[in-house]
């Protein structure tokens, strides 16, 4: 209270009054009444830079060499013998104040408030076709932040599994908070990761299933400051750290050395959702109980026969009552060509089986028949088993299986990549059981989730469809050297260097096709033995993600930008909407080949639209998952997508622009405080 008292009579004495008021109100929820829990400094606003977006008038921006967060507002342009000049205007903060100073343009970088309403748009970059009749799997080189506000556009409550790999914050200098990287120097590096953290998992949380699962990769650095986020933000779900041993060598520290990371799992509350671990084949026994309690007259009901034909157990038969009765031997040939087994040991004695009557028919896929010494014996293998919380095995080393894979594939090294089996085994672990499941990474580092997925589904047949997420930041070590040559982010030389187009696409697109780009085939093998030159049968679609004018985009002048949206959203299949398409106006409609959307572009014309769909045979009607319809006739947009969801059980209908518009101005964060200038910028450049 002392302190409270202190800072009162310091603020009495500052003459202006709408200050102090301003002071009391801040101090009073700075030092009000805090309920329990983990409390940290937001670090509000957090900025990120829009490279390639267009400077004009009312954009926001930053000054080349002045703090990235201190942003100003373009009043107007003018164009001068010197070049084009930005007059710009920002808040001081203070009650009234606002400053005013004049640019060259080029030392502008348009930049965007995280929780600001952004439109955005993807623009495709490369493709890769192994797969007919597959879903796309999808990069998006963005930051991960608005490329989440994306996916809230079609894929709210969607995702079975997402997988992330944050950075660890061991102060390395590995991340960036508003363009500057965050060391072990910065006192406020915790509560600048968990600020960045929070609003991602918020945005994550609304992409989730209700039974889907969140997988976090953390080290001890910010474990329990993220259990602590993730009990607020996941309020009432099941949290459970695995602990993974990923380096055998271990890392030498001041006590210990560390050789272990974690797996949180956040899994909905009162929901079995995490599979069973398959033992391996080699690990079975005699399907005769053999030792203590394995006579027949101990266990009367396990002593019956089981059919066995052309190698494969065909039926199982009823237990022998009568203790004096005896079969002929332990196989006995019987006139249906199969042969009947018994539980008879070498010598002749009567054991029993490990499984009654009562069990035997649940187990029949874990029976292996072999033949042995001109005989045939029955084997089974061990129960599958609850996954443990401890994982351990060679399989799971980030150096062989992260690092060296990466190099195999890449031909370059890339700091700390996890094992791909290690990844492999937390999707296995959720999704053995849904071969179409959609996954999602929004800090997918050297994309070892989507190489994960692929060889899952190589595995077992799945169908499993991955979206990765990656910005294209260069490390410290370039981006230091490529300033030096006088390049900066947005030049082609930088954003080459970036990771989304050095490590991420090339790794995917490389070990789908089993080669590099100049035909040199991958070396080296998976621990199945399948050669990583095999490639995968999968298809991938990759996207940079850019910005739009959202007034542009209400008078429609925008669906070749946003076009590639629209296939995303309807499933990442077949072909994009190609741009002579998008310009093409004298079509009332576009559908893709393969894809699962139309588009009815003329709302004049949206009869001819509804006839084509009526004529479609059961085959077509099946394919159409989303209908979009261009138009700003919000009554007729009703009738027709009652009249579209009659003819098509099923479908989606969307009313172009205003559900797109509506999305992202729906997910601005209401709490910044820019509106009243932005409104007079507005006014005074009209």
């Amino acid at each position: 209270m002392q302190t409270k008292k202190a800072i009162d009579s310091l603020i009495s004495q500052i003459p202006d009054a709408n200050l102090r008021a301003e002071l009391e109100r801040a101090v009073e929820e700075a030092l009000g009444p805090r309920n329990f829990g983990l409390f940290f400094e937001e670090h509000l606003p957090e900025v990120q830079a829009l490279p390639g977006v267009t400077v004009r008038t009312g954009t926001r921006v930053s000054i080349e060499g002045e703090p990235f967060n201190c942003t100003w507002f373009v009043a107007r342009l003018e164009t001068t013998e010197e070049g084009l000049l930005a007059h710009l205007r920002r808040e001081t903060g203070l009650e009234g104040e606002i400053k005013t100073r004049t640019e060259d343009v080029g030392k502008l970088t348009p930049v965007a408030r995280y929780g600001e309403a952004i439109y955005p748009s993807l623009v495709p970059t490369e493709r890769v076709e192994r797969a007919a009749n597959a879903p796309f799997h999808s990069i998006i080189n963005a930051d991960n932040y608005h490329a989440l506000q994306l996916l809230l556009y079609g894929y709210k409550g969607a995702f079975d599994v997402i997988y992330i790999d944050p950075p660890f914050n061991t102060g390395a200098k590995d991340w960036k908070y508003n363009n500057d990287y965050v060391d072990s120097s910065d006192r406020f590096r915790h509560s600048k990761w968990l600020s960045m953290m929070k609003k991602r998992l918020l945005l994550a949380k609304e992409l989730l299933k209700k039974e889907g699962v969140l997988v976090c990769a953390i080290d001890e650095n910010e474990l329990h400051n993220l259990l602590c986020l993730l009990d607020e933000i996941f309020e009432g779900r099941k949290k459970t750290t695995i602990t993974v041993e990923h380096n055998l060598k271990g890392t030498p520290g001041k006590n210990f050395t560390y050789s272990h990371e974690y797996a949180i799992f956040v899994l909905p509350g009162n929901l079995s959702v995490v599979g069973t671990e398959a033992q391996e084949k080699s690990d079975v026994r005699n399907l005769r109980r053999a030792g203590r309690a394995s006579l027949r007259s101990e266990r009367k009901q396990s002593f019956y026969p089981i059919y066995v034909k052309d190698g494969k157990v065909t039926r199982v038969g009823a237990w022998v009552r009568d203790m004096d009765w005896h079969p002929a031997g332990r196989n006995v040939p019987i006139k249906s060509g199969e042969l009947e087994i018994w539980p008879i040991d070498e010598e002749g004695g009567e054991r029993r089986w490990n499984f009654g009557l009562d069990s035997i028919l649940d187990n029949l896929d874990r029976i292996e028949v072999r033949e042995n010494a001109d005989e045939v014996q029955l084997y089974v293998s061990r129960e599958n088993v609850r996954y443990k919380t401890v994982w351990t095995g060679a399989d799971l080393d980030a150096g062989r299986y992260g690092t060296m894979m990466v190099k195999d594939v890449v031909g370059r090294e890339f700091p700390y990549p996890k094992s791909i089996y290690n990844v492999r085994r937390c999707l296995a672990a959720l999704l053995r059981n849904k071969p179409n499941a959609l996954i999602l990474d929004y800090f997918a580092g050297s994309g070892t989730t989507l190489h994960a997925t692929c060889l899952l589904n190589a595995e077992d047949g799945g169908n499993r469809r991955c979206i990765l997420v990656t910005n294209n930041e260069v490390s410290e070590a370039e981006e230091k050297a490529l300033r030096k040559q006088g390049f900066k982010p947005g030049d082609e030389a930088w954003e080459r260097a970036g990771i989304c187009r050095s490590i991420t696409i090339p790794r995917c697109k490389f070990a789908i096709n089993g080669k590099r780009d100049d035909g040199t085939a991958l070396p080296g093998s998976y621990l199945d033995g399948s050669l990583l030159a095999e490639g995968f049968e999968a298809n991938l679609q990759t996207f940079k993600l850019d910005f739009l004018d959202p007034l542009a985009v209400s008078r429609g002048g925008k669906f070749e930008d946003i076009a590639p949206i629209l296939w995303l959203l309807a499933g990442a299949r077949g072909d994009l909407i190609s741009p002579e398409q998008a310009r093409d106006k004298t079509e009332a409609w576009i559908w893709p080949k393969d894809s699962e959307f139309l588009v009815a572009r003329d709302d004049e014309r949206f009869g001819e639209v509804l006839r084509f769909i009526e004529d479609l045979d059961e085959t077509g009607r099946a394919r159409l998952r989303h209908v979009f319809v261009v138009t700003n006739a919000r009554e007729a947009w009703l009738e027709w997508r009652e009249t579209l969801q009659a003819m098509v059980p099923g479908v989606q209908v969307h009313q172009l622009f205003r559900d797109y518009l509506e999305n992202y101005r729906l997910g601005e964060n209401k709490t910044l405080t820019d509106e009243s200038l932005i409104g007079s910028l507005d006014s005074e450049t009209t």
